[in-house]
Parts: structure tokens; sequence; C-alpha cells
């Protein structure tokens, strides 16, 4: 289990390095922009970067599982992907001039979509690097596009770019990152393109895609949804919300599942290959579990002592984004698996079925509920999927269904003292925001640790050997 600990340990760190500017810059413009600002901003980025990743998806996934990737393969994804990704931007743009006549509307939407074919590029370099194991310069690109990208952004908007000035950001930070991974990785371009190989290469791509697609359009429709029956400011308040969230979430996710997929596909032929989801499952619930429990504990004085009360509305929704994303965390390396596999469509009918459903729930919702609807929506598509992914790894791994939970029972445990502590603690404390803000933190940090190592000892002496070791 040490040697994943510190991995994954390792590629946290620089996660968070970019998380952190992402949350510092999203700040600046929380307190410049105004919620209906924030929100058109988050409508038009919805549309772009989700195709984006959707296409890039489509051939990154693949690249990084196949044993053996020729030259002519790489020139194949490349040119045919590259393509797409240009028609998929042309085709958004000529939407959106279409469904709307206003003009900041389509000057958004034709700047946005420049992203697709950034995003595209970023992801071929990326799974190139993820063959190579390459982590730590997927991290230093991750953080050289997030800070020039974010630093402009920010310069934007305190001239007074606006909604825009958010757009740039995004297009600046994938294209900043870009740079990078081209200097990283170098790709040799013939111009030809092999169709039969792009067809194999695809194969498993478009099972994976459709997933990606699945949750892309369930979370990116959100905000069109909001926006058409709750106005522009309410996706401001949601978008603010679900960053406050999400930031922190992609960042220790995307980079513990860039991690685990080489893994997982090394030893898909082995036995190792359940005992590495258990010690993957298991470390990464210990670690990131307290974190998204304490959001939701210091939400109400972590946003009043930063924003004062423009954002109090966004309290209650960040507290349930959190809790919807504790609730992920315990099936977050199935669908990883199901890649390693070549089995990602076992669950795909149910996870589109899932985000229609839950779609469609959200906007029956909406006008009696509000925004949190849209929490109920997230919360009940994460339930929904829950029996039949669980179902799948006892299937191909043999592992019963409840022990996929009960590997987490300790971990449970120490989050539920840590929460009733701290509760009881701002029940009965008088202090201002700041400080109970740092009280709270002080007692969730203390009061978890504590429980972690009462009841981890076997973690805790893994962990004090490996530090021994590299010292």
């Amino acid at each position: 289990m040490s040697k994943s600990f510190y991995s994954i340990i390792w590629i946290i760190s620089e996660k968070l390095g970019a998380s952190f500017i992402s949350m510092t810059s999203f700040f600046i413009y929380a307190y410049f922009l105004t919620p209906t600002e924030i929100g058109i901003a988050t409508m038009v980025l919805a549309a772009s970067m989700g195709l984006g990743q959707v296409v890039g998806t489509l051939f990154q996934d693949p690249m990084v599982c196949v044993k053996k990737l020729e030259k002519q393969a790489i020139n194949t994804v490349f040119i045919g992907g590259l393509t797409l990704s240009l028609l998929t931007a042309l085709l958004l743009v000529l939407v959106s001039f279409w469904v709307t006549e206003s003009v900041d509307y389509q000057q958004l939407a034709l700047t946005s979509s420049v992203l697709i074919p950034i995003l595209f590029l970023n992801a071929i370099y990326t799974a190139l690097l993820r063959r190579r194991h390459a982590f730590k310069s997927l991290s230093q690109r991750l953080l050289i596009g997030k800070l020039l990208g974010a630093s402009l952004g920010i310069i934007g908007v305190t001239l007074g770019f606006g909604a825009m000035s958010m757009v740039i950001q995004a297009i600046l930070i994938e294209f900043f990152g870009l740079i990078f991974l081209i200097n990283a990785q170098k790709i040799t371009l013939s111009g030809r393109i092999d169709f039969k190989e792009l067809i194999n290469i695809t194969h498993l791509g478009v099972s994976v895609a459709l997933r990606k697609l699945s949750w892309e359009g369930y979370i990116k429709g959100l905000p069109l949804l909001i926006g058409a029956t709750l106005g522009a400011g309410a996706v401001g308040v949601f978008a603010f919300a679900w960053r406050i969230v999400d930031m922190p979430r992609t960042a220790l996710m995307s980079g513990a599942i860039s991690y685990a997929l080489p893994t997982f596909s090394a030893h898909k032929t082995s036995t190792c290959l359940l005992a590495d989801f258990i010690k993957f499952s298991k470390v990464s619930m210990l670690i990131f579990a307290p974190l998204f429990v304490g959001l939701a504990l210091v939400a109400e004085p972590l946003i009043l002592t930063i924003f004062g009360e423009k954002w109090i509305d966004a309290v209650p929704i960040i507290i349930g984004l959190a809790i919807c994303t504790v609730v992920s965390l315990t099936t977050m390396y199935i669908p990883t698996v199901l890649t390693a596999l070549l089995t990602p469509k076992t669950t795909l009918k149910v996870d589109i079925l899932s985000s229609v459903i839950s779609l469609l729930l959200c906007y029956l919702l909406i006008p009696y509920l509000g925004l949190y609807a849209v929490v109920m929506s997230i919360l009940f598509r994460s339930l929904f999927n829950l029996p039949f992914t669980t179902y799948q790894m006892s299937v191909r791994l043999n592992i019963p269904v409840l022990k996929q939970f009960t590997i987490h029972t300790k971990t449970f445990i120490s989050l539920f003292f840590m929460s009733l502590l701290v509760l009881v603690a701002q029940d009965n404390f008088v202090l201002n925001n700041f400080y109970m803000l740092m009280a709270s933190i002080a007692i969730g940090v203390l009061i978890y640790s504590s429980f972690i190592m009462l009841l981890e000892k076997s973690f805790l002496t893994t962990f004090l050997r490996r530090s021994n070791e590299s010292k």
C-alpha cells in the first residue's frame, strides 16, 4: 500500500497546487462579477468544454490502454481527431448563432469554440505521457497552464472584460498547457490516415466517450436547464457552489485515476488487479473523503469570511454537492477498472439511463424546489448507478458487493465522529466567522487524524516505515 500511497500523495500535491490557483482566480471572479455574469460564462463554457472533453476522451483512454501504439496509429489519431474537433467547433458556432440573437452570447460562443480542438490536442499528448508514466510532466503542465492562464484572466476581469474574461482564462489555461506538452512529447506526422487503424483505436473509445458524454451532457446540461427555468442569476449561484466543490474534486480524482489506469491495465490479466482496486479505493477514500465532509461542515463560515453575504445562497448547495462527492468516492475506480479490462460497455446503458432520468427529475422538481432540485438530481444519479456498478465489480473481480463498502468502514467511523464533534462545537462556540472557520478546521483535523491513527494501525505502520526508508 505504501508505494501507491506515496504515488497518489505526490500527484495530489501537484493537483492541489493547480486547484488552489483555480480557486483563487474564481474567488476573484466571484468578487468582481455578478451571479448573472458568471452564469452567462458558465453556460457558454459548459457547451464548449463539454464537447471538447468528449472528443478528447474518444481517443485518450484507448491510446493509454492498447499494448503497443505504433507511430502510424498516433498519426492517424492526431489527424482524424483534429479534423473531428474542428468540425465540432464549427457546429457549436452555427448552433449558437441559430438559437440566440444576442451578440454577447454569440461572441462568447465563437471565442469559446477554440477550446474544442485545444482540448483534443491536450488529450492526445496527455495519453502519450500517461503511457510513459510521465506524471511529473503532466502535473507541471497543469500548474504552468493554470498559473499563466489564471493570471491573464484575472487581469482581464480587473480591466472590465466581464464574462469574456472567464472564457479567455479557460482558453489560455489549456493553450499554455498544450505548449508545455508539445515540448515534453514530440509527435512526427506523416500526413496519411489509416482508416482501419482509426476504427480500431476508437472502437473502445466510443464506449468511453459515450460514458463521458453521459456525464458531461448531464452536468453541462444542468446550467442550461437552470438558466431556462430560474434565470442566469441562479446559474451563477449554482456555478459558484459547483466550482467550490468540483475544483478540488476534479484535481484529486483525475490525478488518482490518471495514475490508476496504467497500473490497472498492466495487471488486468493477473490476480493483482483485485488487490490494486482495494488498495487504491481504500487509500483514496481515506484521503479524499475528510476534505469534502470538512468542506460541508465549514461551508457557511468559509463563504461568509471570504465573500460576506453576496454568495450566502450558495451555502446549502455547497453542502449538498460535497455530500454527493463523498457518495461518488465509493465507486470512483470502477469505471477505470472496466476500461482497463476493455469492458467499459457493461454499465454504459445504465449510465446513460441514469443521466436521462436525473435530468428529467431535475426538470420536474426545479419549479418547486429551485436549486435544491439540482442537488437531489445529482445525488439520485449516484445512488441509481451504485447497485449496477458494484455488481459488475463483483462479477469481474469476484469481490462481494458488501466488501466494496466495508473496506471503508474505519474511514466512515472517523468521519462520523469528526462531523459530530465539529457540529457540537459550532453550536456551542460564540465566535466570528473567521475564528469559527479556524476552530472547525482544527477540531476536524484533530478528531479525524486521531481516529485514523487508532483504527488504521497497520496503515500508519506502513506509512512510518516508508518514511524512514526514504530518508
